[in-house]
């Protein structure tokens, strides 16, 4: 099939024509990224996703989970970044996907990314290492939980598969020892060394310890962010109405909730009252 039948058969899903419309706006090899996302093909081996823009830059990916992050954040709209953003703080960094899109979209960011997996950790340094970012985003091999310490972590064959939670799933198939921080110690650790009072953002996906973090964290440090943007993952006594209750009583407000049918969600959190 050639690629523009490829193409035409994509954009017959309706819904996903705007996010065609900004691969086209994001990577110069735009149909190589849409016909992997789609599954007309198949990613064999690691590449690049070039992006356009002045100064020479691309995405790394290694698998097929990282060519749905790069749709997700790039094309659809998955993570909002402003421009105006100075200070962004990325638990459960992965790859380094949404981290390249938040040094491309905020140009005078400073971007913070916690990722325990090693593997995972090792392929977001090269990531960030071989971009033009590079001088504005760290990277801690540190995990992020209620308490600071030691502990295991499942972790799968897949990048972006690995929690902290007790699990039978089949693909997590192994452990590993990580450090893990609080939220409190990376917020007071990262206004100390950029110098700043707030957070423009808190970006966490972290595949269940959410519950546990804000279990934890203090008001002040709460106090501290302007914008909070979660992937929850639902379990017995915990939702996104959990959140929103807990997160509420620091001064947030809950908008754009996208429910998955998987007991998944992302749910943007700011101080500005949704439009009625």
């Amino acid at each position: 099939m050639s690629i523009v039948k490829q193409l035409q058969r994509l954009r017959r899903a309706p819904a996903k024509i705007p996010q065609i419309a900004s691969a086209r706006r994001e990577f110069l090899d735009w149909p190589r990224l849409a016909v992997l996302y789609a599954g007309i093909r198949q990613l064999r081996e690691p590449g690049e996703l070039r992006l356009r823009g002045p100064e020479p830059s691309s995405v790394r990916i290694w698998e097929h989970g990282d060519v749905h992050n790069v749709w997700a954040i790039f094309c659809g709209g998955e993570y909002r970044v402003l421009e105006s953003d100075a200070l962004i703080v990325d638990v459960g960094a992965n790859v380094g996907i949404f981290a390249m899109y938040a040094a491309r979209r905020a140009p005078a960011a400073e971007v913070f990314c916690y990722e325990p997996v090693l593997r995972t950790f090792s392929r977001l340094k090269e990531q960030i290492a071989r971009s033009p970012f590079a001088g504005r985003i760290r990277c801690e091999s540190k995990g992020v939980a209620g308490a600071e310490g030691v502990r295991e972590i499942a972790v799968g064959r897949g990048a972006d598969v690995a929690t902290l939670l007790p699990t039978d799933v089949a693909d997590l198939d192994r452990t590993e020892t990580i450090q893990v921080t609080t939220l409190e110690q990376i917020v007071a650790a990262v206004l100390t060394r950029t110098d700043r009072t707030s957070v423009s953002l808190l970006k966490l996906d972290c595949e269940g310890a959410e519950w546990e973090i804000f279990e934890a964290v203090a008001p002040a440090t709460l106090g501290a962010i302007e914008r909070i943007c979660i992937e929850y993952h639902v379990r017995p006594g915990y939702s996104e109405r959990w959140l929103t209750e807990r997160l509420g009583q620091a001064g947030f407000h809950a908008h754009n909730v996208n429910r998955r049918p998987n007991q998944t969600g992302i749910v943007w959190y700011d101080r500005n009252p949704p439009s009625p």
